[in-house]
């Protein structure tokens, strides 16, 4: 068998082979990952480790996280600076004005992150296409979210809003 010059021949007699897994659930929005930009590049890689690439994850859609922390992870292994799987990611979610989940609501406060609230549709159209330009592969909306407890039952987003459109 010929081999490209320059490739890494591994000797895998006796051993199984897999394709990489896919995981389309993580959130790279964990007190260990935030801060990206502050971070050695080794922990970086042990916290990847830990939460994916030991279990065999390649690639990750991340559903929530900040943006610009995520995407710096994401640059940060694309340079090979970082040992991680792929990751793509929504970033921030969208959430109706008072939807934001009673159950990360204090994570948030308590790591000083703010993820907007949208009111209007004009409000979540901007949102997107700003979203899109910072390097999210996707959009994550909470059409339906218990932004309170006291109030009870659950918050519902607007039709124009989850379309994103005036109609």
């Amino acid at each position: 068998m010929k081999f490209p010059r320059g490739a890494t021949v591994v000797d895998c007699g006796g051993l199984v082979i897999t394709a990489g897994f896919w995981n389309s659930h993580v959130h790279i929005l964990t007190p260990s990952l935030l801060h990206a930009e502050k971070l050695p590049s080794d922990q970086i890689t042990s916290q990847l480790e830990d939460m994916l690439t030991r279990w065999g994850f390649t690639t990750v859609f991340d559903i929530a996280s900040v943006l610009e922390n995520t995407t710096l992870i994401r640059h940060r292994i694309e340079s090979g600076e970082v040992k991680g799987p792929r990751i793509l990611t929504v970033g921030e979610p969208f959430w109706v004005k008072g939807g934001t989940p009673v159950y990360v609501r204090g994570f948030l406060e308590a790591n000083h992150i703010n993820i907007p609230e949208v009111e209007f549709s004009v409000q979540a159209i901007e949102r997107v296409r700003q979203q899109i330009r910072d390097g999210a592969d996707g959009i994550k909306i909470f059409t339906g979210s218990i932004g309170s407890i006291e109030r009870g039952g659950v918050l519902i987003m607007p039709v124009d809003l989850a379309k994103c459109s005036d109609s």
